[in-house]
């Protein structure tokens, strides 16, 4: 939630457009439509978590590895790690 905030914010401050040259702009008046980000995040958030929550202990998947990122930043070392797995199955 923090983020997408953040990113609404800067955007609506700034006045940047959402998709460069469709002139679709962020307001702080569209913060409580159905269909903005902050409240679309908002509203599925929960339903979202839970439907991933079961997913990763059914076991239809129990032949996926799942990697959980918490942070962005996470990203990076992952992307490293499965790279060098990759190159040992060769």
């Amino acid at each position: 939630m923090s983020r997408v905030i953040r990113r609404s914010f800067s955007r609506a401050l700034g006045g940047e457009e959402l998709w460069p040259g469709t002139g679709n702009t962020e307001t702080f008046a569209r913060w409580l439509d159905k269909e903005h980000p902050i409240r679309w995040s908002w509203d599925t958030y929960a339903r979202t978590k839970a439907r991933y929550e079961l997913a990763s202990t059914d076991g239809t998947w129990a032949h996926l590895r799942i990697h959980r990122l918490r942070h962005p930043r996470e990203a990076d070392g992952l992307v490293r790690k499965l790279a060098a797995e990759g190159k040992g199955a060769h």
